[in-house]
């Protein structure tokens, strides 16, 4: 059975797919963010966060590369990793030297057509029922992130085609999309 990759942008449905996957799978889930609040935590030398989470893409990579290629080599064991730390480009720069890379099924999730209030709106829906982050953040500063994490989908889903990976937009229709993505992961690690 192959492992999955699921990345993209913050609150765009990678932990429900995971669970959905998981649930037709049975694949072992590795939340990248548990790797996150573990190495800033005992490590915060490393400026590994999410405050910039370009530069700490770059510093958290080369540690998941290895964990990604020895679980999938040494280990017989498929895996699902996710989280906002993987990106089209690190994975497209493994290359050859990374054979694991062929029996792994990695996919983006982002929110590239939709406004900044309405994904406004559909945060503070969820964060009404779930424990969330950007449950107390005051109106201007989710603003900003839901405008930052827009553009970012439109530039993740342009290196997504570019680099050949699939990409799937959560922005409308959330629960089809992650039906989507769910049936397309599951289809190319061979569960149906």
């Amino acid at each position: 059975m192959k492992s999955v990759i699921i990345g993209g942008v913050t609150r765009a449905g990678k932990s429900v797919l995971a669970r959905r996957i998981r649930e037709r799978t049975q694949l072992n889930v590795l939340p990248v963010d548990a790797l996150v609040v573990s190495l800033r935590a005992a490590f915060p030398e490393l400026g590994v966060n999410w405050d910039d989470a370009a530069a700490s893409r770059q510093k958290l990579w080369p540690f998941l590369r290895v964990l990604i290629c020895k679980l999938s080599l040494r280990s017989g064991f498929s895996y699902l990793y996710e989280g906002d730390h993987l990106s089209p480009e690190l994975l497209s720069g493994l290359g050859p030297d990374y054979p694991f890379l062929a029996s792994t099924v990695p996919l983006f999730l982002g929110y590239d057509s939709i406004s900044v209030p309405e994904k406004m709106k559909q945060l503070r829906a969820f964060s009404a029922q779930n424990l969330c982050y950007t449950k107390h953040m005051p109106d201007a500063e989710l603003a900003a992130l839901c405008a930052q994490q827009i553009a970012e989908s439109v530039l993740l889903k342009q290196r997504c085609g570019e680099l050949g990976f699939a990409y799937f937009d959560t922005s409308v229709d959330f629960d089809g999309a992650i039906e989507r993505a769910c049936d397309f992961a599951c289809g190319e690690v061979g569960t149906g």
